[in-house]
């Protein structure tokens, strides 16, 4: 059997998650206590069984700087916490209704489809510029010359309100937090993240005090200083705010750039999926999915139990941690048959649990399949085709259970033919 610690296990979970599918579809992590679920129809019964597991989790288990409850369970960092900044609330990301309803209420309000679209053009736009970067047929890495940087860019502008002077800064703050969630990462490296936490919630506490006095409706930020204004809600207070563009920045950061380097990687060995993909756009959303479902953007995530349950026939005792694996709901074969072939002509391509499901669906979904698939019809556009830099063998993975990014990928586009254009 597998070990979740193995370093090959937390650069690559499949195999290990493909043997408890099989195995022990409920297993009980020696290592960690608890209770991994891997099955699609279990996965989305957890999740739908908010009587029976809970969201709200102690933030220090994972090293989530922000929760309250950290005042019981690590009372250093709460000392820093309130004595340089604050003890934030849990908004999205640690919360059960009815609390956790209030907060993707304003969320989904401020960010629905409509907003979304309206920063379709500005997409584009930027995608272009970052394509112009690329010169055909010359190695680049495209997690570091695209897939960081579009992110980062759509979390300053239009999450925060930020000057792309301070971008740098704002993807150092994601990068240092995603530290870590290694598992070997030393109490000295969640320390430093601490205090960048600090320094990240006094710069988004100046930002909320300047869209205060200028509201600008094509940021976030602003839209949810008002939103009560249209939902007759309480008014979110600043620790509040603070905490959910905490939440947006970790959740939107790596999880969309891991999804731009496995959408490019995917392209990269399939140049007739490229080509056939110029020819017929429609083919886009099912390519997006396919991706995720493979690749889910948050492989796991945590929920306790708050009786004894049943899953599975595997009795879950009361307070019990349960890891929800998401990506390997993608990969079940009772699901999704043939699950670890790539099909874009999947009929059921959408199902898959890989933004979660339940209450606690990504509540971003509608912003990152807008930046991927402008990415990718850019890059259609733009090139005639992608090929790795390297033997696929020589690229590495952040070893986490929790992501399934790519360190780096480096790859050349090809330039489209003169027959091609005409």
């Amino acid at each position: 059997m597998y070990r979740s610690t193995d370093i090959d296990v937390q650069k690559n979970p499949m195999p290990f998650l493909e043997q408890l599918r099989h195995e022990a579809p409920v297993y009980r992590d020696p290592d960690s206590g608890a209770y991994l679920v891997t099955r699609d129809e279990d996965i989305r019964r957890v999740a739908m069984d908010t009587a029976s597991f809970s969201n709200v989790i102690d933030p220090s288990i994972f090293r989530v700087v922000q929760g309250l409850s950290l005042e019981q369970s690590d009372p250093e960092v709460a000392e820093r916490l309130k004595t340089r900044g604050w003890l934030l609330p849990t908004t999205l990301l640690l919360t059960d209704p009815p609390a956790h309803t209030r907060y993707r209420r304003l969320v989904q309000e401020a960010l629905n489809p409509r907003a979304v679209e309206q920063l379709s053009s500005h997409l584009r736009e930027r995608v272009r510029t970052l394509n112009r970067d690329f010169a055909a047929g010359t190695p680049v890495d495209f997690v570091e010359a695209f897939a960081k940087k579009l992110p980062i860019w759509v979390i300053g502008r239009f999450i925060f309100g930020a000057p792309e002077s301070d971008f740098d800064q704002i993807n150092d703050w994601a990068d240092q937090f995603f530290t870590t969630l290694m598992p070997a990462a030393p109490r000295e490296e969640y320390l430093k993240t601490v205090d960048a936490m600090i320094d990240m919630h006094h710069y988004i506490k100046a930002k909320i005090d300047d869209l205060r006095h200028e509201h600008k409706e094509d940021v976030l930020l602003s839209r949810l200083i008002r939103v009560h204004e249209q939902t007759q809600d309480e008014p979110l207070s600043d620790p509040e705010l603070i905490s959910m563009m905490h939440v947006m920045l970790l959740a939107g950061h790596d999880t969309t750039r891991q999804t731009l380097g496995n959408s490019v990687l995917e392209l990269a060995r399939r140049p007739e999926l490229f080509a056939r993909m110029r020819e017929d756009r429609k083919l886009i959303p099912n390519f997006i999915n396919e991706v995720l479902r493979m690749n889910a953007p948050a492989n796991m995530t945590t929920r306790i139990a708050l009786c004894d349950a049943d899953v599975n026939g595997t009795t879950i005792p009361k307070g019990s941690m349960l890891f929800v694996a998401w990506g390997s709901a993608g990969r079940d074969e009772s699901a999704h048959p043939d699950s670890n072939r790539f099909d874009v002509d999947r009929p059921d391509a959408r199902s898959h649990l890989s933004f979660g499901w339940g209450l606690h669906h990504c509540v971003g979904a509608h912003l990152a399949r807008a930046q991927i698939r402008i990415s990718l019809e850019e890059i259609l556009d733009e090139f005639g085709g992608v090929r790795l830099a390297v033997d696929e063998s020589e690229l590495d993975y952040v070893p986490s259970m929790n992501l399934r990014s790519l360190l780096s990928l480096p790859v050349c586009f090809d330039s489209v033919d003169a027959t091609d254009i005409g």
